[in-house]
């Protein structure tokens, strides 16, 4: 997965309902991650298939946000 060189934090929103690309794998991702040491969010949503329902936008820019605010504030 190459965690190792990853030098950004890192942001994993999934939809739990995927089909595309199965949970499991962003859920290796985030492991792999906090194994290397490195910072990452990482949440999943019932309401999602691999686009969003409208009924989690609003928790997705959320999370965006709060995910960006140290370098939008830096």
């Amino acid at each position: 997965l190459h965690a190792e060189a990853v030098a950004a934090p890192v942001l994993l929103l999934h939809g739990r309902r995927d089909t595309v690309v199965p949970p499991g794998q962003s859920r290796m991702m985030a492991a792999a991650l906090r194994k290397a040491g490195k910072t990452v969010a990482h949440s999943e949503f019932g309401a999602g298939h691999h686009g969003w329902d409208r009924e989690v936008w609003g928790t997705i820019l959320s999370r965006t946000i709060e995910h960006l605010r140290p370098a939008l504030d830096g």
